[in-house]
């Protein structure tokens, strides 16, 4: 989402990061982290876990960014769990 000379703000809306692998498996560092700086030219690996099926946005933090094309989408299917949520989400299926 940066690039060679611009360092990004990764966040998945709607989650929290577990760990996150920065230059090494070897050495995770345990988060509670919504947005992680990676440095430009680096890459940064990110361990999480989702409770709820649903389209999850990736975003820059730099939101600016999106208009020029750093967003994304992860879509997550399964069942519904409304043991998250109360009252139920209208229309959700069990």
């Amino acid at each position: 989402m940066g690039g060679p000379n611009v360092g990004s703000n990764f966040h998945i809306i709607g989650e929290i990061f577990d760990k996150v692998f920065t230059a090494s498996f070897d050495t995770p560092t345990v988060t509670n982290e919504e947005t992680w700086y990676v440095p430009p030219g680096s890459v940064s690996a990110f361990e999480f876990s989702l409770q709820e099926p649903g389209t999850y946005l990736l975003v820059d933090h730099a939101i600016y960014r999106a208009t020029k094309g750093a967003a994304g989408a992860l879509v997550v299917s399964g069942a519904w769990n409304s043991e998250y949520y109360s009252p139920e989400v209208a229309g959700a299926s069990h």
